[in-house]
């Protein structure tokens, strides 16, 4: 199945969620979801990968790790995100 071509952003909540992230934690959160959302799958909890992703040194990820693994569920070597997985079946919505 093709990749859905965007989901739905609900701003309030996202906003409910994150207020205490700084301006880097958000950019970086918003492109862990965004990359989960794209490959349709879990991230794997690689410190290398996910400063990759979120285009940041290993030193900076370390320094951000903690407070963004929060809003992940890590298991099994994989960090899940409860909104995307519901976004990614089909069972978003208001």
């Amino acid at each position: 199945m093709a990749a859905k071509p965007y989901f739905k952003f609900y701003f309030g909540d996202y906003l409910a969620d994150t207020m205490h992230l700084s301006t880097r934690e958000h950019g970086a959160y918003l492109l862990l979801i965004a990359a989960y959302f794209h490959t349709q799958s879990p991230l794997p909890d690689d410190n290398k990968r996910l400063s990759n992703i979120v285009k940041v040194s290993p030193k900076v990820w370390g320094q951000m790790r903690l407070t963004l693994s929060k809003m992940f569920v890590i298991k099994d070597g994989f960090w899940y995100h409860n909104i995307i997985e519901k976004e990614l079946k089909g069972e978003s919505g208001k």
